[in-house]
C-alpha cells in the first residue's frame, strides 16, 4: 500500500500577488514505512502536509491558498484525488479512514471544556455505526493501546488535567479511531521533554510496525536517523535530496543538506568553535565542492543527479557549479 504526492504546487494570493509556498514536489509514503520530511522553518513541510487532507483549501482558507497535484492512495478501496478541484466532501472520505494527522501542539487541537474520553468518543463515531457504550470501549481500549495508564481514569480527565506526553498519545489516539492506513505527523514531540519524546517515538515505530506508513515532519535529525527509514530535505518549497535516511545522513550530496548536518552540534566540536550557519555559506563558503554552494536564488535548475538507486538530488539552489 502506498500513498503518493505528485506534482503538488500550492500558491497564496497576498497583496493582490500569487507566492509560491510549493513547487511541482513528489514523494511517497509506503506501507510500515515512515518518510521522514526535513527542513528550516518555511520551508513548506507542514503546508504540504496540510494539503494531503484538504486543510489548506477548506471553506475558511479557500480564498487564500491554491493547490493542484495529484492524491492517490492504493488499495482497496483506491482514492485518486485532483488536488486542484478536491472539494471538502471528497477529503471526506479518506480524513480519518485513509489517512490521519496528529499537530505539534496537542494543547491547542484538544478542545479545553470537554473531557478528554467524550472527544475520543466522537472520533471514534465520526468513523463507524456503534453505540455510545461500544464507543466508550473503543476509545479506552485506544487510551491503553497508545500507553495511557489508567485508561478509564483518563477517559474523564479534562486536557489541562494531563501531561504534555498524556495529551499527544491522546491526539494519536484519536487518529487511530478510524484505523487509517497512513499516519502524518507534523513536530509531534515539539513540546516535549527528552524523555517524553522517546516515548512517543517508541509509540511512532511501534504502529509502524504494525503496518501503519508514517509521514514525519521534524527539525531534528537525530529523530530522522534513528525513526525513520527515508528521509526527504525540502527548502524553498522543494525536495532537494532523498533516499534511506542512513544513506543520506552518512553522504549528503546536496549544500544544503549538508548545511543542516553541518549545523547540528556534536561531542567533538572544539570548545568555543562556531557551528556552520546559513549566513556563512551565503557568503560564499563552499559545502561540497562536488556540487558547488547553496544559492537560494537558483530556483530553476530542477536537473535531478542520481547518486546511487535509491539517492536523489536536486540541481536547484546550486550555485558556482565546478
Amino acid at each position: 500500500m502506498t500513498l503518493s504526492l505528485s506534482g503538488l504546487t500550492i500558491t497564496v494570493r497576498a497583496d493582490g500577488t500569487d507566492r509560491v509556498l510549493v513547487a511541482d514536489l513528489s514523494l511517497e509514503v509506503e506501507e510500515s514505512r515512515t518518510i521522514a520530511v526535513v527542513g528550516e522553518s518555511g520551508s513548506g513541510k507542514s503546508i504540504t502536509a496540510l494539503s494531503v487532507l484538504g486543510l489548506l483549501t477548506s471553506w475558511y482558507a479557500a480564498s487564500a491558498f491554491s493547490v493542484s497535484g495529484l492524491l492517490r492512495i492504493d488499495g482497496e478501496p483506491e482514492y485518486r484525488l485532483d488536488l486542484a478541484t478536491a472539494r471538502d466532501v471528497d477529503f471526506d472520505a479518506i480524513r480519518g479512514r485513509a489517512v490521519s494527522m496528529i499537530f505539534q501542539d496537542p494543547w491547542t487541537a484538544l478542545n479545553p471544556i470537554r473531557t478528554v474520553g467524550r472527544q475520543l468518543v466522537e472520533s471514534v463515531r465520526a468513523h463507524s455505526t456503534v453505540t455510545a457504550t461500544e464507543a466508550r470501549t473503543r476509545a479506552i481500549d485506544l487510551l491503553e493501546r497508545v500507553g495511557i495508564q489508567q485508561p478509564a481514569e483518563r477517559y474523564d480527565s479534562y486536557p489541562h488535567q494531563l501531561s504534555g506526553g498524556q495529551l499527544q498519545r491522546i491526539m494519536i489516539a484519536m487518529a487511530l479511531a478510524g484505523r487509517p492506513r497512513f499516519l502524518i505527523a507534523d513536530e509531534p514531540t515539539t513540546a516535549l521533554d527528552v524523555t517524553v519524546q522517546r516515548g512517543i517515538l517508541q509509540l511512532l515505530d511501534e504502529l509502524r510496525a504494525d503496518g501503519l506508513g508514517i509521514l514525519l515532519i521534524t527539525h531534528d535529525l537525530s529523530v530522522v536517523a534513528h525513526h525513520s527509514d527515508r528521509i526527504a530535505v525540502m527548502y524553498g518549497g522543494a525536495i532537494v535530496e532523498s533516499g534511506r535516511s542512513r544513506a543520506v545522513i552518512a553522504d549528503p550530496r546536496h549544500p544544503y543538506t549538508r548545511l543542516l548536518i553541518s549545523s547540528v552540534p556534536t561531542l567533538d566540536v572544539e570548545p568555543g568553535s562556531r557551528l556552520v550557519t546559513k549566513a556563512d555559506v551565503l557568503a560564499g563558503r563552499s559545502i561540497d565542492p562536488r556540487l558547488g554552494r547553496f544559492d537560494p536564488e537558483q530556483r530553476t535548475d530542477v536537473e535531478l543527479v542520481r547518486i546511487a538507486d535509491d539517492h536523489v538530488v536536486s540541481r536547484r539552489f546550486v550555485g558556482g557549479l565546478r
